[in-house]
């Protein structure tokens, strides 16, 4: 197989999320994954973020992954 950025993206399909949570949450779940962004959107706060498996977030949807997202999931913990 010929490595490319969509086959190293395919990999870490399953691993990218997002959600709109309220601002005091923020904290909670940057304690529990990584997260890759944050934007304030009215009164909500989109956040993007890594996780293995299910996330134990309201509203966590699956998001396309980005290379910043596979930058993170290689290096983020070190």
């Amino acid at each position: 197989m010929i490595i490319t950025p969509e086959n190293l993206l395919k990999g870490i399909e399953d691993v990218v999320y997002e959600a709109e949570i309220n601002e005091q949450d923020v904290n909670s779940i940057m304690n529990k994954y990584t997260v890759t962004s944050l934007s304030k959107e009215y009164a909500k706060i989109r956040v993007r973020f890594l996780c293995d498996g299910i996330p134990d977030v309201d509203n966590a949807k699956k998001a396309s992954p980005t290379l910043e997202d596979l930058y993170l999931h290689i290096f983020g913990d070190r």
